[in-house]
């Protein structure tokens, strides 16, 4: 694979991973939304259980929506940029 080859497909991955961070921010937002409308309804025993592995899944889709997604795609745009000047010079 030559460096061009390289740089188009980072770059085409880079765009996936933007396009999956953003539909992945939507996706969250509408499941927190429908989350919510239930709240109210369901107190019980199996409401607790889920709430323990709700809480922790929502820790950590917030960590990656707010600071880990980005920070992947920062990384790859960084490369993106170190390979677009071996290829064409700044």
């Amino acid at each position: 694979m030559s460096m061009d080859d390289v740089f188009n497909t980072m770059n085409i991955f880079e765009q996936e991973i933007e396009g999956f961070n953003d539909r992945l921010k939507a996706s969250f937002s509408d499941l927190k939304k429908y989350h919510e409308l239930v709240d109210p309804l369901w107190d019980d025993n199996m409401r607790r259980e889920y709430d323990s592995t709700w809480l922790q899944l929502e820790e950590n889709m917030q960590q990656y929506l707010a600071v880990d997604g980005g920070g992947y795609v920062q990384v790859l745009i960084e490369k993106l940029n170190a390979i677009r000047g071996y290829l064409y010079g700044n």
